[in-house]
């Protein structure tokens, strides 16, 4: 997960608007991951119809992206700390790591049994 925040005031947003605008993000691609992948000189060949599927996504299941107001304060120093303005928009961002996440999950299950991620430690 991720937050960026945006260079974009709260109160100049129109939610309506903006959501006609970004609807073309729910599409889905319909290309060539192999082909696509070959423009940039990388080895395609064993992308999949899943890798097809997810190219150019953030990913399925429980992955998202929203775009935000702060709404209330809690910690004002926080906020501060972590260099976000209030008055600011800001883009939380969930996505898949595309295999990587379930591979590691995978190993550490068949390492240590599933006690949860501290169990390594």
């Amino acid at each position: 997960m991720d937050l960026w925040q945006l260079d974009v005031r709260a109160h100049k947003i129109n939610a309506a608007q903006w959501e006609r605008k970004l609807k073309w993000l729910d599409d889905v691609w319909c290309g060539d991951a192999a082909a696509w992948l070959k423009t940039f000189g990388l080895d395609g060949s064993q992308a999949t119809q899943q890798q097809n599927q997810k190219l150019g996504s953030i990913g399925g299941g429980n992955h998202f992206a929203e775009v935000q107001a702060v709404q209330q304060v809690f910690d004002a120093a926080a906020l501060a700390a972590c260099g976000l303005d209030k008055n600011s928009v800001v883009l939380l961002a969930h996505s898949g790591s595309r295999g990587l996440g379930q591979d590691i999950l995978t190993q550490h299950i068949e390492a240590f049994g599933s006690a949860g991620l501290l169990a390594g430690q």
